[in-house]
């Protein structure tokens, strides 16, 4: 196996042929790099959680799970809530490192009990880059914060460009704003109940009988004391309405 350290990014691409010689090799690589990287740091746990949305576009839902497993970071784990029918589930675990098929509520309570941060994304948005996660929680610890949500980028298929926002690339206090002005303000960001970074406490106090809507998003922001926004794109969410 050639090797090529620890820095990022590694000599293939992020989404690759996916061939039966290259993808098993790429994996193996992947699962012991997460082992290293465990051992060598003691990094707060991130549980993950990906919910299957009513598209069912399975090249788009393989394309986030990818974007999970090239992440560096060493210390997450991934629940994946499928929809009651035809989901995708079995084709992920064939092609993917291990994750957990959320089954009811109970189930994530006990994965969030073991962890000590919380993201959240559905199956139309995936990572752009392979440190979102190292960044994040970098930034959490820094700034000691309850909630942190992501600039992103929306790629629309009907009209086959980005639509980019610009951005400060700075990570902005926002712990005195409204959630409703942060709307106005910021609607491609703040209405989007995807791409935010969230303690295990403050989940706890917000979360309701489904995973994140609108109500639970807001519940999650009021209840968080010190609030910011990552202005830079940490995620790209594709567009399938317009």
């Amino acid at each position: 196996m050639y090797y090529c350290g620890f820095s990022n990014p590694k000599p293939w691409l992020i989404y690759n042929d996916g061939s039966e010689y290259v993808q098993p090799a790429i994996n193996l690589y992947r699962k012991y790099q997460r082992k290293i990287n465990k051992l060598i740091s003691n990094d707060p746990k991130v549980l993950l959680v990906v919910q299957e949305q009513e598209t069912r576009d399975f090249n788009n839902l393989d394309q986030v799970i990818e974007s999970i497993d090239y992440q560096n970071y060493g210390n997450y784990e991934v629940a994946f809530i499928p929809l009651k029918e035809n989901s995708n589930t079995e084709i992920l675990e064939n092609n993917y490192y291990k994750f957990t098929i959320i089954k009811s509520k109970s189930d994530l309570e006990k994965m969030l009990g073991s962890a000590d941060y919380f993201y959240y994304m559905k199956d139309t948005s995936y990572f752009s880059e392979w440190n979102v996660i190292s960044r994040l929680v970098d930034s959490a610890i820094e700034k000691a914060a309850d909630y942190i949500i992501v600039s992103h980028q929306v790629f629309s298929m009907k009209h086959g460009n980005y639509q980019v926002r610009y951005e400060s690339q700075k990570l902005i206090d926002i712990s005195d704003r409204k959630f409703g002005d942060l709307i106005i303000e910021k609607p491609m960001v703040f209405t989007q109940n995807e791409g935010f970074l969230v303690k295990k406490e403050i989940l706890r106090k917000s979360i309701g009988q489904d995973m994140p809507d609108a109500a639970m998003h807001l519940r999650i922001f009021n209840n968080a004391e010190r609030k910011y926004l990552y202005d830079k794109s940490r995620w790209t969410k594709v567009d399938f309405e317009n």
